[in-house]
C-alpha cells in the first residue's frame, strides 16, 4: 500500500554513476506510469513514458524483460507492456540494479542464444526467494549478468 516507485537497470558496471542502458521505473505518485529511460556518460537521455500501470499496490506481479535484437520487450502478468529501442549496445551490460518499494521473490536469467532461438543451451540462476535461510542479497541490489541476449523474469511481492 505505500508503495511509490522502484527500479530495474541494466548497468553498465555496479558503481554509482555507471551508465544505465535500459532503466525501467514504475511510479505510484498520483501520476501513475512507467519511465523508460537511459543513462550515457552521467547524463539522463529522454525519458520515454507510458501512463498505463499495469502493477497494482500490494499485487504480486510477474515481470519479465527480453532482450531483442533491436529493443528490450516488456512482459507484465504474460500481457505485452513495452518495447523500448536498444540506446547503448546490449553487450555492454554488465549487471542488473534491481530497488526501491518491493519485495524480490525470485529471479530467472535464461539466455545465451539469439533470442529468436528456443535457448537449448539456456543457463538458469536459481532462484533466490527474499529471506531464505543462508541467503544473503547482494550488496546494493545488484546482480551480475551474463552476455549473451537474456530474458529476466523476476516475480514480485511489493512491500506494504
Amino acid at each position: 500500500e505505500n508503495m511509490r516507485r522502484f527500479h530495474v537497470n541494466f548497468a553498465v558496471g555496479q558503481d554509482d554513476g555507471a551508465d544505465v542502458a535500459f532503466h525501467f521505473n514504475p511510479r505510484f505518485d498520483g501520476w501513475d506510469k512507467v519511465v523508460f529511460n537511459t543513462m550515457q556518460s552521467g547524463q539522463w537521455g529522454k525519458e520515454e513514458k507510458k501512463k498505463s500501470m499495469p502493477f497494482q499496490k500490494g499485487k504480486h506481479f510477474e515481470l519479465v524483460f527480453m532482450v531483442m535484437p533491436e529493443h528490450y520487450k516488456v512482459v507484465v502478468n504474460g500481457n505485452s507492456f513495452y518495447e523500448y529501442g536498444h540506446r547503448l549496445p546490449v553487450q555492454m551490460v554488465t549487471h542488473l540494479q534491481v530497488d526501491g518499494d518491493l519485495e524480490l521473490q525470485s529471479i530467472n536469467f535464461l539466455g545465451g542464444q539469439p533470442a529468436a532461438a528456443p535457448y537449448p543451451g539456456a543457463m538458469t540462476i536459481p532462484a533466490y526467494p527474499a529471506g531464505s535461510p543462508g541467503y544473503n542479497p547482494p550488496q546494493m541490489n545488484t546482480l551480475p549478468v551474463m552476455t549473451g541476449p537474456p530474458v529476466f523474469n523476476p516475480v514480485w511481492c511489493p512491500r506494504g
